[in-house]
């Protein structure tokens, strides 16, 4: 099977700003991007999420998709991601999965709807490290041939492969809003385990994870879904 090449960002790239990016500048950047989310008013939108790698030899390429929904308010989410679907608001949650027919009701997490993204965690964890870990770059405005949108690219390239834990990050979001649209990340990952090495064969492989983001809308959904 040939691998599934992920369309990146791209095809035509217009640079029209060259200033120095200091890792301040990053970091507000970045903490914008999750206070858009954290203090959305009924904000919905798509996302698809795109696992691919390069094969070691044996075939073994891999490939995979989940599509989800999010509608956040302020404290209040829901989401169906994959078959999992989710919903808070300020008296309670109630989360279902579907594949084991079980339904879990209890108190709600007293955070924001952004948490519930799927790379929240990661970008969270990413703002105290950037500047130890990666080199960065960030464009101030550039052309996306897809849509022939203007949109920020921010692209982080990992010091020290041994140490980082991907290699290359890259970050598309509206300069405006500071809502996503893509994210991708490049990784290698440890094949050991699978008794690759003993094979006589690399003892990684590269892999590439993506989220894509699109179809926001803001307060066509009311109070009524939480």
């Amino acid at each position: 099977m040939k691998p599934i090449k992920l369309i990146l960002l791209f095809s035509i790239i217009c640079k029209c700003s060259t200033a120095q990016v200091t890792i301040n500048t990053i970091k507000t950047e970045l903490q914008q991007i999750n206070a858009a989310y954290d203090s959305a008013f009924y904000l919905s939108f798509n996302i698809k999420m795109d696992y691919s790698s390069d094969t070691t030899g044996k075939g073994d390429f891999d490939h995979s998709e989940i599509n989800g929904k999010y509608t956040l308010h302020q404290k209040n989410a829901l989401y169906l991601l994959d078959k999992i679907e989710y919903m808070q608001n300020e008296d309670f949650a109630i989360a279902v999965y579907k594949d084991d027919n079980f339904i879990l009701v209890g108190k709600p997490k007293n955070v924001a709807g952004g948490s519930f993204l799927p790379y929240r965690a990661m970008l969270d964890s990413f703002i105290k490290q950037v500047d130890s870990l990666y080199a960065f770059d960030i464009t101030d405005s550039v052309i996306n041939n897809e849509d022939s949108s203007s949109i920020k690219l921010m692209v982080f390239t990992a010091k020290n492969v041994a140490t980082a834990m991907y290699e290359k990050i890259l970050l598309e979001y509206e300069p405006g809003s500071h809502l996503l649209k893509k994210m991708v990340y490049t990784l290698k990952e440890n094949m050991g385990e699978f008794g690759v090495e003993a094979q006589g064969l690399e003892g990684a492989r590269k892999a590439r994870f993506s989220i894509n983001f699109s179809g926001y809308t803001v307060g066509k959904i009311g109070a009524g879904v939480f």
